[in-house]
């Protein structure tokens, strides 16, 4: 089902985000300034901008899923007559339960990756633009894992719907007619919970795609970086070789022949 598949997806969003975190972290990514690693990323931050789309995509069509559910629901408490609803002032918070959480909210973590995103950008230099990108994957690893943790209320939702629907279709009559209203008022809380924490999820997972873009631009344009750095640098230790050579090729010269003993 599409829950099952969105938390499949949100371990490969994490496996794939770790990875890189890892790499631009790896000691053998100090090479020009870490721009070795940095490119040699690119295709997993790829990857992680698909899986994070996949994901949007899928809770887009959950969420519309949900829709449909809650509106059939709160047609059918409508048709009741109001002697059996008269004393449910509203039916949403009638099905609220103690245990549910409380609702989710990400605009901080959202303003940590848009903060990142911002260090990547402009006119940053290689070293400053791969120090941004090590700071800001590490972060995003665990922007990444708050996603997985809010999947997972999102699935308990799903799976108290689908126990609320079951005993909803089980017999109608007066003994239980009650129960029946409990349990419609409680589908509506879990609908309303389960768009709310979907709408978080995917902000958060639109700005993770934000900021592994700027990451990519950042790494395209990195290319032309090393191209301006590397022939410089080239330049220079050949130079400096030269000059080293010559130096001692002229005081060996000068000291002219050797005597043997």
């Amino acid at each position: 089902n599409i829950c099952s598949s969105v938390q499949k997806d949100g371990g490969d969003l994490q496996q794939k985000t770790d990875a890189v975190s890892e790499g631009l972290n790896d000691d053998s990514s100090s090479s020009v300034g870490g721009g070795g690693a940095f490119l040699s990323r690119a295709n997993d931050i790829r990857g992680a901008i698909e899986v994070a789309t996949n994901m949007d995509d899928m809770l887009a069509t959950c969420c519309g899923k949900v829709n449909q559910m809650v509106d059939s629901v709160s047609s059918g408490y409508n048709d009741l007559p109001d002697i059996i609803t008269h004393d449910i002032p509203d039916m949403v918070e009638a099905g609220h339960d103690e245990d549910d959480p409380d609702p989710a909210d990400v605009e901080e973590d959202i303003r940590d990756l848009q903060a990142a995103e911002r260090a990547i950008q402009g006119d940053s230099d290689l070293l400053t633009a791969v120090t941004a990108a090590r700071e800001g994957f590490s972060g995003a690893s665990g922007k990444v894992a708050l996603t997985r943790e809010l999947l997972g209320y999102f699935q308990r939702f799903a799976n108290n719907c689908i126990a609320a629907i079951e005993s909803f279709m089980s017999s109608w009559n007066l003994a239980t007619i009650k129960d029946k209203i409990i349990e419609m008022c409680r589908l509506a809380k879990l609908g309303k919970m389960m768009k709310q924490f979907a709408a978080q999820i995917q902000k958060l997972l639109r700005a993770l795609v934000s900021f592994f873009m700027a990451v990519l631009d950042r790494i395209t344009n990195l290319s032309v970086d090393l191209d301006d750095i590397l022939p410089d640098k080239v330049t220079d230790q050949i130079e400096s070789a030269s000059k080293m050579v010559s130096g001692g090729m002229k005081m060996f010269k000068s000291m002219g022949s050797f005597n043997m003993r």
